[in-house]
């Protein structure tokens, strides 16, 4: 992995995601046609007026080294539980845990399958949090390394190596690497025992817009996708769950809020594509504009706000719980611009990959 991953916190980078998905389970997961497909939960109903959902835990499951119980589930929830949106919440016995709602026709809340979701705990000796797959971290070569011991399947070693060269590591042995780097997947293509597989769509980039002045940027979407990014993109569409009228909301705006006479095309710190974005729209700008990475802990509350002229957001295509997760932005100013996806270069022979709704891999 070619960029930092801390899971002491909810998965922020797709790399992170791709790590947290290998180490901590949900209940359920959502495979790439949507389907639910057991996990933690190894078989689930529902009533026949949709009120109560019942789940039962794998047999056998673990959380560190105990027993994985109901009750252990729902404490590891804790008020994460509350995006289920559920009446209460119980466990019955030591494998099942009932779901209740208030009225009736409720189907199989998918949002069990997203990572605020997933079963964990704080590590006794600090460090990463525990889950219900075997793991342990060592230091090799100057580097991180977390190998995971599934029950069922094979093990797998994860290096962490942000910064470094994906050519390198390729050549140095690493059989499954996920790159966004052009010249790492052109590497690939030229190489007999190397594939490079293109992962789904997952990231597409809006520009809020509170005071710009210049082209209508649905004509720049192509033009965009092509010239001004320097990973695989295309030019972003019309159909996004956003899009759909009132399916979000807006954050409350206060008085003296707005972009005014701002200046800023704002995107997050370390996120080179939004950054090569927001210098094309100084470009296109019919007046001066400046482009500044704000730091993410501060990002959010300025695309609320609308305090920048232009704010450059990265919004997942597919999300779990996609209002909680881009609960800042001011839709009704939103553009979208072009759309990304990362590839995976494999050793040929080696592993298999699966995706699942959201895109993030799995590796077999």
């Amino acid at each position: 992995m070619t960029t930092p991953v801390d899971l002491g916190r909810a998965p922020a980078s797709d790399d992170e995601r791709l790590l947290f998905a290998h180490l901590y389970e949900t209940l359920i997961t959502i495979d790439c046609e949507g389907r639910p497909r057991a996990a933690l939960a190894a078989s689930w109903r529902g009533d026949e007026d949709g009120a109560h959902w019942t789940f039962t835990l794998r047999p056998n499951a673990r959380l560190g080294n105990e027993p994985l119980t109901a009750a252990a589930v729902l404490a590891a929830w804790g008020d994460a539980a509350t995006m289920l949106d559920p009446a209460a919440i119980s466990a019955e016995g030591d494998d099942r845990i009932v779901l209740a709602y208030a009225t009736r026709g409720h189907s199989l809340p998918v949002t069990l399958a997203a990572p605020a979701l997933a079963v964990r705990r704080p590590a006794a000796g600090g460090g990463w949090p525990e889950g219900t797959v075997p793991a342990e971290t060592a230091r090799e070569d100057g580097r991180d390394v977390v190998t995971i011991r599934p029950a069922h399947g094979r093990e797998r070693r994860f290096i962490l190596a942000p910064g470094a060269d994906g050519r390198d590591l390729v050549d140095r042995g690493v059989d499954v690497l996920r790159t966004e780097d052009p010249q790492v997947i052109e590497y690939a293509a030229r190489r007999a025992e190397l594939t490079a597989l293109p992962l789904p769509w997952t990231t597409v980039y809006v520009a809020q817009l509170t005071g710009w002045r210049g082209p209508n940027l649905i004509g720049e979407r192509v033009a965009l996708a092509r010239d001004a990014v320097r990973v695989d993109a295309r030019a972003a569409t019309e159909a996004y769950w956003f899009q759909q009228a009132g399916v979000c909301g807006e954050p409350a705006r206060r008085d003296g809020e707005g972009a005014g006479d701002s200046e800023i095309v704002a995107y997050p710190a370390e996120d080179r594509t939004a950054e090569l974005l927001a210098e094309r729209l100084m470009v296109l700008s019919t007046r001066p504009l400046t482009a500044a990475g704000v730091p993410a802990r501060l990002f959010a509350s300025r695309v609320a706000a609308g305090v920048d002229a232009v704010s450059l957001v990265p919004v997942p295509i597919r999300s779990f719980t996609p209002c909680d997760v881009m609960a800042s932005v001011r839709w009704s100013r939103v553009v979208p611009l072009v759309e990304t996806r990362a590839h995976l270069v494999m050793r040929l022979g080696v592993a298999s990959v699966i995706t699942d709704w959201v895109g993030t891999p799995r590796i077999r």
